[in-house]
């Protein structure tokens, strides 16, 4: 991450404020055809959107269970409970992600209006790409993912 990232993003973290009810954890290890709640505590979800919290794709219990075709997704909602609902235009995510060595990373971006969105995330016409299996790298680092 450059200077100019670091000054622009990381001082502005509008998703700190949400509620932790505000995001939905979910795995597969079928590339995204099914999905698993990761279950995760009001705590986990808080300290995602500010200190930090390890999540890992497919939720691998053993080595065994690593594969290519394990993902992660995180959907964010808005909560009518959230106090000082964040309004921004957002251009670039930060994401610190460890990829733990392993090659063609990848992270995906897309959102929809909560008026087009029926609680079902796998209704594809609802939503909008903004950033399409950006490569992501490093053994824990920063990743700056640019929005079209």
């Amino acid at each position: 991450m450059g200077v100019v990232d670091y000054n622009y993003i990381l001082p502005q973290n509008f998703l700190a404020q949400l509620n932790s009810k505000s995001a939905k954890f979910e795995w597969s290890r079928d590339a995204g055809a099914t999905w698993t709640d990761y279950n995760v505590t009001d705590a986990q979800s808080s300290d995602f959107f500010t200190y930090g919290t390890n999540f890992i794709c497919g939720n691998p219990s053993n080595a065994s269970e690593v594969s290519v075709n394990n993902r992660l997704r995180i959907t964010i909602q808005n909560q009518e409970t959230d106090n000082n609902t964040p309004y921004a235009h957002v251009r670039k995510f930060a994401i610190n992600v460890s990829t733990s060595g392993s090659d063609n990373c990848w992270c995906t971006l897309r959102a929809c209006k909560a008026s087009n969105y029926n609680g079902d995330s796998t209704v594809e016409s609802s939503w909008t790409y903004f950033a399409t299996k950006m490569p992501v790298f490093g053994w824990s680092g920063w990743n700056i993912i640019k929005l079209s």
